[in-house]
């Protein structure tokens, strides 16, 4: 038999191990280096459970002080580095008010991005059809196809511009903005102008598919998150090269699937100009992958300063394997007026 003393210091070693834990998953997710990749791909809250778990363990009446101790330095670790509190706390469709204002002012700019699951036509007309503006497509149909599926859902007034594996519809008008060929296989650019006569820069990317391998026993595939971080980090670091970093370079609406959590060590590759729409506005269950059971936040808007996210939410789709993004923006006071839009329709694309 094992005695009470063995048991107390198992029950000890157990809420030992738990706050470790606890302290290095925070420092990974806060430094989140590329030699951690296979940790933070999970979700934050993946690992608090595991650690509660841990704690009810040990549990036992008389200790209950260290047990709520150490079950609070979880629920810190869960609310500083876990994005769905913060997303579920929020009011879906908030804002209505000053949405409809900016509507009737001519500066709203409702987006929408879907990975159409390999070339799903009827995942790219689904998210045409939620009144969108601006469509971002990923894994999209042929171009033949998309210009139709726009005609059909956006109105006659739709363009688009197409890539290999990316695409844009814009209920007005689309101009392509070349890029360089290591670029275009996983993005395409246009410079837009919407049927209310907002202006923007417009990007429409599918990032590197991610190592969907979680063994934490195997070297190899520690190695290869890494490897696959990295990968996306330069394929990031290209796209920053062509859209800039400078707000002269004007607004700029950037979307589509990133095949990273959000956070990922490997955003922070983007123009510093640029910022994440969901933490200003994201409310709602926020993931997107998969469409049944979404883990992870992998398909993302990312603007300039010179838009205001009003709403952005996730929806559950019917003909692809991702969730679509819906995000409605709102054109700031002072950006993107006459002397920008003029300034802007004067830039020239970067070679």
């Amino acid at each position: 038999m094992v005695s009470h003393r063995s048991v107390a210091v198992i029950r000890t070693g157990t809420r030992i191990v738990s706050a470790l834990l606890c302290v290095g998953l925070a420092l990974c997710y806060w430094r989140r280096p590329d030699s951690c990749a296979l940790i933070t791909l999970c979700p934050a809250w993946v690992w608090f459970f595991m650690g509660i778990a841990v704690v009810l363990i040990s549990w036992r009446r008389r200790d209950m002080r260290v047990i709520v101790a150490v079950a609070l330095l979880w629920f810190v670790f869960l609310l500083l580095f876990a994005e769905e509190p913060m997303s579920l706390l929020r009011e879906v469709g908030r804002n209505t008010s000053e949405w409809r204002a900016a509507q009737e002012r001519g500066d709203a700019v409702r987006v929408v991005s879907m990975n159409c699951a390999g070339g799903s036509e009827g995942a790219a007309a689904e998210a045409m059809r939620q009144g969108a503006d601006v469509v971002l497509l990923q894994e999209s149909p042929q171009a033949e196809r998309v210009r139709q599926l726009a005609e059909d859902e956006m109105g006659e007034r739709a363009s688009v511009v197409c890539g290999p594996d990316a695409a844009i519809a814009v209920r007005g008008q689309a101009e392509e903005i070349p890029l360089p060929t290591e670029v275009s296989r996983f993005a395409v650019r246009a410079r837009v102008t919407t049927a209310t006569g907002v202006e923007a820069d417009v990007v429409s990317l599918r990032l590197l598919p991610p190592v969907l391998s979680f063994n934490i026993f195997s070297r190899d595939c520690w190695r290869s998150q890494r490897a696959n971080r990295r990968a996306r980090r330069e394929q990031i670091a290209l796209i920053a090269a062509e859209v800039g970093d400078s707000a002269a370079e004007g607004p700029l609406i950037l979307g589509g699937d990133f095949n990273a959590p959000g956070r990922d060590g490997a955003l922070r590759a983007l123009p510093g100009r640029l910022r994440d729409a969901f933490g200003e506005a994201g409310a709602g269950w926020p993931n997107t992958a998969t469409n049944d059971f979404p883990l992870l936040r992998f398909d993302q808007v990312w603007v300039s300063e010179q838009w205001r996210v009003n709403q952005l939410s996730a929806r559950k789709s019917e003909h692809s394997d991702h969730r679509m993004v819906i995000c409605g923006l709102i054109r700031e006071t002072g950006h993107g007026g006459p002397g920008e839009s003029a300034r802007f329709s004067r830039a020239s694309p970067r070679r």
